[in-house]
């Protein structure tokens, strides 16, 4: 028979296991029912059962609070893929690009499915150092890849992939990204040190230039790890050291050079170093993120200053940084031990969240992206369920249930224009977090309004984007140079500079 001491250590284990307010408020609800009814076993029996039910509804709002969609398979079927990644062009469209066993495909989403996979880079050229993909202020769709000695790229453009291109300089395990001006970049490793050069349409392949320096031999690079641009538009980039100690440097691009790298940690070598990344916030903030003694470190770089290193919890591999709109950071990490599921904690501006569970997907090699058209965060990752790699993605609303109930106060952001600097029209996008009377408009650097782009009032509560073609309020093409773009409401207002081209 249940005697009522086992009831009540029942209830007792019950308030240990899942420690909170709303636990022990059931259980005493169910303590206090059970002594109405009296000793019946069987009464006794369905109180046991429906604390156990209430409980593990909250168990599972609690870890489900933030809805993640299906996996969504990429690559086709019987078909292996390698470290896929992901970018979002201009018009909204997510890419992911992976390496098969030599080639290099892609394949984006929209109108709620993955395209037909596309050959970009075809397997007749060995790649054995898959590089990544990114995208253009030309909303060209970028891919580089590298046998032992070179670095190839190809893009796509109206709809059709260019013929591949060789980077005119020795290198391999190459990484990419696009900056605001225009140019694609590609970071290096030749003779283990840490090269880069750009392309544009304008002037072609840049003079090769090296990001670690020579005067000081610690610094040999090992593997170019991550890229990111920053809120101006210039450059950044990881790399992982080599040597007898492991280092992880920072370093940034100022428009002529690289500038010396930034020492970020130092660990021996055999801790091995693995999942590093780099992530540029809104905000104007550098993100790090790295693997050491088998614990997730992160640290951010803001006026030229590293924070405290923050530790997070234990992982096993892989680790990414990105942010959304509302300047919250999210970093995700696989968990260990076994069974190894992927986790992700947001940074809220003053501390990191819990450890949430996305799933316990059993994958390698996540990267994370954020749409800002559908206020998404994507995750891609590298599958073996299924007994060979394929690339698999998924999904999340970046703005939970909660957050878009907070609208008692008006928030109003605008981002920067791309592309920056521009010479035929430019996309501008604002955010407002509630309906509100807007205004838009372009002055010259005397302070002279030129172009009035919005004057409405908005009635929907998301992102919203406007072009600029250069244009005054006459429709006469203004000159070259330097404008400002201020976006207001009654009682709020932001600037961004602009960098108007006419050619």
């Amino acid at each position: 028979m249940l005697s009522s001491s086992a009831f009540a250590l029942f209830v007792v284990g019950t308030i240990h296991k899942f420690k909170t307010l709303k636990m022990a408020g059931v259980a005493i609800l169910a303590t206090v029912l059970a002594s109405k009814v009296g000793k019946r076993n069987l009464r006794r029996l369905i109180l046991m059962i429906l604390l156990f039910l209430v409980s593990a509804c909250w168990k599972a709002k609690s870890c489900f609070s933030q809805n993640w969609s299906s996996p969504m398979r990429v690559s086709p079927e019987s078909t292996e893929a390698y470290g896929p990644q992901l970018v979002v062009d201009r018009e909204g469209r997510v890419w992911c690009g992976w390496s098969g066993l030599h080639g290099v495909y892609t394949s984006y989403y929209e109108n709620n499915t993955w395209s037909t996979p596309e050959e970009a880079i075809p397997e007749s050229i060995y790649t054995a150092g898959w590089g990544g993909i990114t995208v253009d202020t030309a909303i060209r769709v970028w891919v580089v890849t590298s046998n032992d000695v070179r670095c190839f790229v190809a893009y796509r453009e109206n709809n059709e992939w260019s013929n591949v291109d060789t980077v005119p300089y020795h290198g391999f395990f190459p990484h990419c990204i696009a900056d605001s001006s225009g140019n694609f970049w590609v970071a290096f490793i030749n003779g283990w040190e840490v090269f880069s050069c750009y392309y544009n349409d304008a002037e072609g392949w840049s003079d090769t230039m090296r990001v670690s320096p020579t005067n000081d031999s610690s610094l040999i690079g090992f593997s170019v790890q991550d890229m990111t641009i920053d809120a101006d538009g210039k450059p950044w980039c990881l790399f992982q050291g080599s040597g007898d100690t492991g280092y992880v440097y920072v370093t940034s691009y100022d428009g002529e050079k690289w500038n010396p790298p930034i020492f970020t940690v130092q660990m021996p070598w055999e801790d091995k170093l693995r999942g590093v990344g780099i992530h540029a916030n809104y905000d104007g903030s550098i993100w790090v993120v790295w693997k050491e003694n088998m614990r997730l470190h992160i640290s951010k770089y803001m006026d030229s200053q590293w924070s405290d290193i923050k530790e997070i919890d234990d992982v096993s591999s892989g680790s990414d940084l990105i942010s959304d709109l509302q300047n919250k950071v999210w970093c995700f990490w696989v968990h260990y031990p076994s069974p190894y599921p992927l986790l992700y904690s947001i940074w809220n501006g003053n501390e990191w969240s819990p450890a949430k569970v996305v799933d316990s997907l059993g994958g390698v090699s996540y990267t994370a992206v954020y749409d800002s058209h559908r206020d998404r965060i994507w995750l891609a990752w590298e599958s073996t369920r299924e007994g060979y790699p394929a690339a698999y993605t998924m999904y999340t609303k970046a703005t939970s249930i909660e957050e878009n109930k907070n609208t008692g106060v008006l928030k109003l952001r605008l981002f920067e224009n791309t592309p920056n600097p521009f010479w035929e029209n430019t996309q501008i996008q604002y955010q407002i977090s509630k309906p509100a009377q807007i205004t838009l408009k372009i002055y010259s650097v005397s302070g002279q309004l030129v172009k009035t782009l919005v004057n409405k009032k908005e009635m929907i509560s998301d992102i919203h984007k406007t072009y600029w073609k250069g244009q005054d309020n006459a429709g006469n093409e203004v000159p070259s140079g330097i404008y400002f773009c201020t976006v207001e409401t009654k009682d709020f207002s932001q600037t961004k500079k602009l960098v108007f081209l006419n050619y």
